[in-house]
């Protein structure tokens, strides 16, 4: 198991293999390659919350390229096709916060964020006391799949992100 302060340091991290119809691929997190946040960032603007939001693609872009050591950033590949995208920060507070988790719409239901979370919960537990992440109030879809994760609510913050959406803190206490 590696050191407390390099829980989320690696290059890529094997979540093992998901089944996608009659056949099964490996579900991957690679280290975030700019080419790569670029496409990702073109492909967020274009759907929920972000569209929604009007958050442009070179805002997302600058999120998922800035240097931050205490944010990691890993592409979601699956059998080597981009499917998404994850940002944890760590440290915060008494456990990672999940600063982004994103499934490109095609990819969505096949159980790739249910992957994640159980990664992030894996690589945390027995190092940290809680996962933090919040979520747009416009957002239930997503607020219902962290509260089936475990997730509960902890509190409600206006105007976080933008004055036009408000945001749900939710922990999981592992």
């Amino acid at each position: 198991m590696p050191a407390d302060h390099e829980l989320f340091h690696a290059e890529r991290h094997a979540l093992g293999l998901l089944r996608v119809g009659q056949a099964g691929s490996v579900l991957m997190l690679e280290a975030l390659t700019a080419p790569v946040a670029r496409s990702l960032a073109t492909a967020l603007a274009a759907i929920d919350p972000w569209q929604r939001m009007a958050i442009p693609a070179d805002d997302l872009l600058r999120f998922l390229l800035d240097h931050d050591p205490a944010c990691h950033r890993f592409a979601i590949t699956l059998g080597g096709r981009l499917v998404g995208v994850v940002a944890v920060r760590d440290p915060f507070l008494h456990g990672p916060y999940l600063n982004l988790l994103a499934v490109l719409p095609d990819w969505q239901g096949l159980g790739i964020g249910s992957a994640v979370l159980a990664w992030l919960e894996a690589r945390s537990r027995g190092r940290r006391r809680n996962l933090f992440l919040c979520v747009s109030t416009h957002n239930p879809r997503a607020a219902a799949f962290y509260r089936a994760h475990g997730y509960v609510e902890v509190g409600l913050i206006e105007g976080l992100a933008l004055d036009l959406s408000d945001e749900l803190l939710m922990r999981k206490r592992l």
